[in-house]
């Protein structure tokens, strides 16, 4: 897991912090303007699984966004607006961890979830 404290999406440098695995991910869910603030491929020798976490403004925005992105192959939990983390933000954050079993596959259905979220906005 790369720690660093947030970095704009507009950086020029903004790939190098984000691991490989997760890289389309993350600018995706940026695409669809949710503000990612936390990604990891996972380390599968430590039984750590892939997960991100981006912002909402509005915990209204939660269920919409639940019902697009949820699958078999991940779980999504909102969390308060406490949720400990360096990044400008005091909102609420949806955290997604993907089951590390069957990632490729869970990261595809990812991707299409947020590409019907955004067609829905």
């Amino acid at each position: 897991m790369i720690i660093s404290p947030f970095i704009d999406p507009k950086d020029p440098d903004f790939e190098k912090h984000i691991e490989n695995g997760m890289l389309s991910i993350v600018q995706e869910l940026n695409k669809a303007g949710l503000s990612t603030v936390d990604s990891c491929h996972g380390h599968f020798q430590y039984g750590d699984n892939p997960h991100v976490t981006f912002v909402i403004d509005d915990v209204s925005q939660y269920s919409g966004i639940h019902q697009k992105l949820k699958s078999p192959f991940n779980t999504i939990q909102l969390l308060p607006a406490w949720f400990p983390h360096e990044a400008p933000f005091n909102n609420w954050y949806v955290f997604v961890n993907f089951n590390n079993l069957t990632y490729w596959f869970a990261k595809y259905t990812f991707l299409r979830g947020i590409k019907r979220y955004m067609n829905d906005k």
